[in-house]
């Protein structure tokens, strides 16, 4: 969420919702890769959706809160809903 609330306040969800040049890892895909404890890629579903949610904000086509409920559901642990 602070990544998300940053890059909105900065004005750079287009910028850092791109993906980086010359085969580099960004810092937000690292951690994403970090995050995975399996031996199946989730980081390639999870830093395309970074990215989708970012672009959809800078283009206004969701709200940085509807930014923050898309976040807050990809990671829910739980299967309840």
């Amino acid at each position: 969420m602070t990544g998300l609330n940053f890059a909105v306040k900065a004005n750079i969800c287009k910028l850092i919702g791109e993906e980086t040049p010359y085969d580099k890892r960004d810092k937000i895909e690292e951690y994403l890769s970090e995050l995975n404890k399996t031996d199946i890629p989730i980081e390639l579903i999870l830093i395309s959706s970074w990215r989708a949610i970012l672009k959809e904000i800078s283009t206004n086509q969701i709200s940085p809160e509807q930014g923050q409920q898309l976040i807050k559901w990809i990671f829910k642990r739980d299967n309840k809903n």
